[in-house]
C-alpha cells in the first residue's frame, strides 16, 4: 500500500514524500507523520483514506481527509518561501512557481479531499500570523477549491489586527485559470491604527505563475473605504506589487484620500503614500496639536505624505496645508511663555487674530521630530491699531502638545509687524 500510494503521489507531481502507516484495512488506511519536500518540508499530522478493494485495483480512492496540515510561509534574505515548494535557497527564481493546480487536482485519485485542523503560519520581518483553516478540494470533471480561514490575529509591525472569517471558492475556467471570489467579514485594526471595523470582498485568480487579487475594504457606513489590487508573480520580482486604487476616510471633520499608490512587494523599504487632505477643520487640528490651547474657524486643504517604515510603524512626511478661506484663530496667552516686549505683543495679537492667509507646513527634517510651521497673515482689531501683521509660529514636540518659547520666529523686530496698505 505504501509503495502504491507514493507512486500515485509521484505520478501526480508530488515528490519527496515520507510517512508512517498507522492502520490499514480493506476499506480504510491511516497515515501519520507525513512530510512533503526535502529542504524545508511541508508537514501534516495525519491522513485518512477511504476506498473499496475494487477501487484500489483501479487506482481510485473515495475520500481523503487530512488533519494537522502546517503550511509555513517564511521570509529569508528578503524572499518569501513556502515549505515543501522549491524551498532550496539555490533554486533559481524562474523555478519558484507553484504547481499547475488544475492538473494536480485532476490527477489525484480521490473524489474529495478535506483538510481540517490546519494552519497557515506566516513569519516575516514585519508580518506574523498563525491562520487556522479548513479546505475542500473536489477533483474530477468539475474541480473546485473551497477555503475557510477562521478568526485569528495578524501582527503587522506594532499593530495587532484582528481578522474575522475569510472564505474563498475557486474554479478553473476553460484556459485553466482558477478564478473565484473571497470575503472577509471582519477586520479590526486595533488601537494603533485609526480605523473602525472593516469588511472586505473581491476576486482572486491563479494561473500557475502568478496570483492576482482585487477587492474593497470598507466600514459599515462606507465612510472608510479602500479599493486595491495585488499582483504576485512567482518568478518575476518586478511583478509583485500592491496598488491602492482609491481610498478615503474622514479626518477632523474633513476627508483624506489617496489614489494610484504602488507599493512594491519586495525587500522591505520605507514607502511614501501621498495623502490629499480636503476641508479639515483648523479648530480640530490645532486643538489636537496644541493640547486644546488654540481655537479657530475655517478649514484647510493640501497634501501630506505618510511614510510606512520598515518596522511596520508610520510617520508624517513633509507637506503643506492651506486655509480654504479667511477665519479667526484664538490662542491662549498662557501657551506662549516669556515676558519680553516682543513675545508679549505676539501673545496679544494671537489672542484674537482675524487671519486672511494661513498655511501649515509639516517638517520632519530638523531632528526635533514633527514640527508644524504655521504662517499667518491677518490682524487683531484690538492690537496695534488693527494693522495687518505676518507671523510664523512653530508647533514642536513629538506629540505637538505645547508651544516652546524659542519656537516663535522673531528674527527681526522691525519686520515682525508689517503694515499692509489696503
Amino acid at each position: 500500500f505504501k509503495d502504491r500510494m507514493i507512486a500515485y503521489l509521484q505520478n501526480a507531481g508530488v515528490q519527496d514524500v515520507t510517512f508512517d502507516v498507522d492502520a490499514i484495512t480493506f476499506t480504510h488506511a491511516s497515515l501519520r507523520h507525513i512530510s512533503v519536500g526535502r529542504d524545508n518540508p511541508l508537514t501534516l499530522q495525519s491522513l485518512d483514506v477511504r476506498y473499496s478493494p475494487r477501487e484500489v485495483i483501479k487506482g481510485v480512492f473515495q475520500d481523503l481527509t487530512i488533519q494537522g496540515l502546517d503550511i509555513h510561509i517564511t521570509q529569508q534574505d528578503q524572499q518569501w518561501q513556502v515549505a515543501g515548494i522549491n524551498s532550496s535557497a539555490e533554486a533559481p527564481d524562474a523555478q519558484k512557481t507553484l504547481p499547475d493546480l488544475r492538473a494536480l487536482i485532476e490527477r489525484l485519485p480521490f473524489s474529495t479531499i478535506t483538510v481540517t485542523d490546519s494552519f497557515i503560519r506566516i513569519n516575516g520581518q514585519s508580518v506574523n500570523a498563525a491562520l487556522p483553516f479548513t479546505m475542500t478540494l473536489t477533483p474530477g470533471t468539475a474541480p473546485a477549491l473551497d477555503l475557510v480561514i477562521s478568526p485569528s490575529t495578524l501582527s503587522a509591525g506594532k499593530a495587532d489586527i484582528q481578522l474575522g472569517t475569510l472564505q474563498a471558492r475557486l474554479t478553473p475556467d476553460e484556459q485553466g485559470v482558477w478564478r473565484g471570489k473571497w470575503t472577509l467579514d471582519r477586520v479590526e485594526p486595533g488601537e494603533t491604527l485609526p480605523f473602525p471595523v472593516l469588511s472586505g470582498t473581491g476576486t482572486l485568480a491563479y494561473d500557475g505563475a502568478q496570483i492576482i487579487a482585487d477587492g474593497t475594504f470598507s466600514s459599515a457606513d462606507k465612510l472608510y473605504e479602500a479599493v486595491f489590487s495585488v499582483l504576485y508573480n512567482m518568478a518575476e520580482k518586478k511583478d509583485r506589487r500592491l496598488e491602492i486604487v482609491d481610498a478615503h476616510f474622514p479626518f477632523k471633520e474633513g476627508t483624506v484620500t489617496a489614489s494610484k499608490v504602488i507599493i512594491p512587494l519586495g525587500p522591505r523599504e520605507n514607502i511614501t503614500i501621498p495623502l490629499r487632505v480636503k476641508t479639515v477643520s483648523i479648530d480640530a487640528l490645532l486643538q489636537t496639536l496644541t493640547g486644546q490651547r488654540v481655537s479657530a474657524t475655517g478649514t484647510v486643504s493640501g497634501q501630506v505624505p505618510v511614510i510606512l517604515k520598515k518596522d511596520g510603524t508610520y510617520s508624517l512626511g513633509q507637506g503643506t496645508l492651506k486655509a480654504d478661506s479667511a477665519g479667526i484663530i484664538q490662542m491662549d496667552g498662557a501657551a506662549i511663555p516669556g515676558d519680553n516686549e516682543q513675545v508679549s505683543l505676539v501673545r496679544n495679537i494671537l489672542e484674537n487674530l482675524n487671519y486672511s492667509l494661513l498655511t501649515a507646513a509639516v517638517d520632519t527634517t530638523g531632528g526635533q521630530g514633527i514640527v508644524v510651521r504655521l504662517s499667518l497673515e491677518g490682524s487683531n482689531p484690538g492690537v496695534y491699531d488693527g494693522r495687518t501683521v505676518k507671523l510664523n509660529v512653530n508647533l514642536t514636540g513629538d506629540v505637538l502638545d505645547f508651544i516652546q518659547q524659542n519656537a516663535m520666529l522673531i528674527t527681526n523686530p522691525e519686520t515682525l509687524l508689517k503694515r499692509e496698505l489696503e
